[in-house]
């Protein structure tokens, strides 16, 4: 029994991960220890709902010295395997023969045991623990024999904590890079959404407000805003003979017309642009139709 409780204790040894440097070490580089897992025990006792039984199983569950330390010299010599052991603390090796002392009962349930971080170790442990339930409720799991009748498990059973710390605070990380990823999305489509708002609608129409006040306040501006218009139209179509005169332009221009795209382009005129060039030809025939 004392060995495979001490298999299982530093199997799923919490110090390999704590300090990797030092109770971590491997003969290998293929080789790995617990430091490889987000979930680590650091809580292990008897639960059950009579007092009396659960004092005597806790007894006769402490582990004696002499086991411990025989375990810990051989856990520390083999680390040319795939897994290794790894090593505890001294005061830890204490705490395991020490006896199932921390008392960390429920309403319900009794429950005695030790918590392999209940003394503080510098750089190593800076948080005691000393019952499950001084961590938070996502930071732990618990697990329990599940091979029992009611009877047996009301009775007294051995129970296990994990301590989930690791794995939270990389899930935290990936949520974090999630909700900063989203964010950037949804900054970049409203920026995008509010320039196509601003090219496509808002500008011609405040464009237009003003060249009606313009004609309203002069008419004679009307025209000219035609000649403007008629220099900007010839600018424009300069402007594309000399690109379809280069070899890159005119290869383009000819992938996009054998596309079908050239007439697509051509017969879609923004509503706004024709409001545009209908309010300047009214307003150039009032100035002409008042000389």
């Amino acid at each position: 029994y004392e060995k495979a409780l001490l298999r299982y204790l530093y199997y799923h040894n919490w110090f390999a991960r704590g300090d990797p440097d030092n109770y971590c070490k491997v003969a290998s580089d293929d080789g790995t220890c617990a430091n490889a897992y987000y979930g680590h025990l650091f809580w292990v006792g008897i639960v059950g709902t009579e007092r009396h039984v659960v004092a005597n199983k806790t007894q006769a569950a402490a582990l004696s010295e002499s086991t411990v330390h025989t375990w810990a010299l051989a856990a520390a010599a083999e680390n040319r395997g795939i897994f290794a052991y790894g090593t505890m603390p001294r005061k830890v090796e204490a705490i395991l023969h020490s006896g199932w002392n921390s008392r960390c009962d429920t309403k319900k349930y009794a429950r005695r045991g030790l918590s392999l971080l209940s003394a503080e170790i510098k750089g190593v442990v800076d948080f005691t623990v000393q019952c499950p339930e001084e961590l938070r409720v996502q930071e732990i799991r618990r697990f329990a024999p599940q091979l029992l009748t009611w009877d047996e498990f009301n009775s007294w059973h051995f129970t296990f904590y994990f301590d989930l710390r690791p794995y939270v605070r990389a899930d935290a990380v990936f949520n974090l890079f999630v909700t900063l990823f989203v964010l950037v999305l949804l900054i970049l489509g409203a920026l995008i959404f509010s320039h196509d708002a601003n090219t496509l609608l808002l500008r011609p129409v405040e464009q237009m407000v003003e060249r009606v006040e313009a004609i309203r306040a002069n008419p004679l501006a009307a025209l000219k805003m035609s000649e403007e218009e008629a220099n900007a139209e010839e600018a424009a179509r300069e402007r594309a003979s000399r690109r379809s005169q280069l070899v890159p332009g005119r290869l383009l221009t000819n992938l996009i017309c054998r596309k079908r795209l050239c007439s697509h382009q051509t017969q879609h005129i923004m509503e706004t642009a024709i409001l545009e060039r209908t309010i300047i030809k009214l307003g150039t025939l009032l100035a002409l139709g008042f000389g």
